[in-house]
């Protein structure tokens, strides 16, 4: 029987191109030498991540790309109808093979989620040198829960004419919205993914205050904004998420010191500036906290207690605030070898929360200077 090693180069090509998983594809090309370069193959990645997309149309992908479908339509509309009335777009969900049909452009949206997927990992695994890469379904449920924040970044409210706070979601979307239904365990996953963006993006406040923090500017932000404390760590990196999506977030990232203050100007603009959701800073604030706690199936709260989520199993600290959103994420054998233990009392105490609304809610501010005019310090 002939071996791989003995197929032409050709055929160990076609086998690559065919596969449909990423981590196949990587267990191939380490075979032999030869099929070593083989990963080196722009297009044949490509491909394979193709394929691997195509068996991996999560409902949170599907949801992510109807809305820049969407979006995408309108701006066409809006440039070629220029001057020429206020003609809209009617948003349709696409269908199966719509869906299908557009595999490239899905594609690249889940190689931007990958991108912060690593950097996800990267960032949590620093303190652990010589740990275990992360599982094929620990980077599933971090790759879902980036898809998710974008889904949310990208919703139109304003195309489509309500806010989260309206009671009726629009009948178009309420599918896509209802995909998006989670575990309360999921739910943690996307705070901790979501709280993992909000700190990369607050870590840029020297490029954004030295434009920004004009006396004129600091005058202003006193009067409508209750702690610029508050505003400049959750307000306005949730600004620059809603407005620049995943996509555009890792361009600004990427490109951080080519970054001029002049440039995230008009992107920071105080949300009471604009007419366009939010129309406030407390709706700015809250927004993907409370978006990631409605979307979440309470029921299954009772379940995450279940997971080996402390450090004493027998007595653990109740005088903790809450499960870590941290640690959620991870496989229970990964806790486990990490020294995390089962509750054996959760039955008898009842569940310990997730603190969703974490670092928003008002408390003594101690970081605001006095010209700052803290609501909080008063």
């Amino acid at each position: 029987m002939t071996t791989l090693n003995e197929l032409p180069c050709e055929i160990k090509l076609e086998i690559a191109a065919n596969l449909d998983s990423t981590a196949d594809f990587i267990a191939l090309s380490q075979t032999c030498s030869e099929l070593r370069s083989i990963k080196h193959y722009k297009s044949i990645r490509r491909k394979v991540f193709e394929n691997e997309t195509k068996h991996r149309l999560t409902p949170e992908l599907i949801a992510l790309w109807n809305v820049r479908h969407f979006k995408s339509q309108h701006e066409t509309l809006q440039r070629t109808n220029q001057g020429l009335g206020t003609s809209r777009v009617e948003f349709q969900a696409q269908t199966d093979e719509q869906i299908i049909s557009n595999l490239s452009d899905i594609a690249g949206l889940r190689r931007v989620i990958r991108w912060f997927t690593v950097q996800f990992f990267e960032y949590n695994l620093r303190e652990r040198p010589g740990e275990d890469p992360p599982t094929a379904t620990e980077i599933s449920r971090i790759d879902n829960a980036f898809c998710a924040l974008w889904f949310w970044m990208e919703t139109p409210y304003d195309l489509l004419r309500f806010t989260p706070q309206s009671s009726d979601t629009p009948r178009q979307l309420d599918n896509l919205v209802m995909g998006l239904t989670c575990s309360t365990s999921d739910a943690a996953v996307r705070l901790s993914v979501y709280s993992f963006l909000r700190s990369q993006l607050a870590a840029m406040k020297q490029v954004y205050q030295s434009t920004n923090f004009s006396p004129e500017a600091v005058g202003y932000l006193a009067q409508v904004s209750p702690c610029i404390t508050r505003y400049l760590n959750i307000g306005v990196p949730n600004m620059l998420l809603m407005k620049l999506g995943l996509d555009g977030v890792k361009k600004l990232l990427t490109d951080l010191e080519k970054q001029h203050p002049c440039q995230l100007a008009p992107v920071l603009a105080h949300p009471t500036t604009e007419e366009r959701y939010p129309y406030d800073e407390e709706q700015l604030i809250t927004y993907f906290t409370s978006m990631i706690n409605s979307s979440r199936d309470s029921s299954t709260t009772t379940a995450l207690g279940r997971r080996p989520l402390w450090k004493n199993g027998h007595n653990p600290s109740w005088s903790q605030a809450g499960i870590d959103p941290k640690i959620v994420f991870w496989d229970d054998a990964r806790l486990r070898r990490w020294g995390y233990n089962y509750n054996v009392n959760v039955g008898n105490r009842g569940m310990i929360g997730v603190l969703w609304g974490a670092g928003e809610k008002r408390q003594h501010c101690l970081k605001c200077l006095p010209e700052w005019q803290c609501s909080y310090q008063m």
